[in-house]
């Protein structure tokens, strides 16, 4: 995977847990992305202002801007 690839602070995605049961976000921005063991991704739904913070398996999808 090139780097430009890559999931990253400021990228708009859309997070789904448990293969596409159930959506968490459908356009949010990235606010942190995890460095470490026991680190959270930090996400901003757009539609709604909410904040999650997300330690747990997910789906990220990286959408275009």
């Amino acid at each position: 995977m090139e780097h430009k690839d890559k999931i990253k602070e400021g990228d708009l995605v859309h997070v789904d847990f448990n293969s596409s049961q159930l959506t968490l976000c459908r356009r949010a921005v990235v606010l942190k992305v995890p460095c470490a063991t026991g680190d959270s991704w930090v996400f901003k739904e757009l539609q709604t202002g909410e904040v999650y913070y997300v330690s747990e398996g997910c789906t990220i999808t990286k959408l275009n801007p």
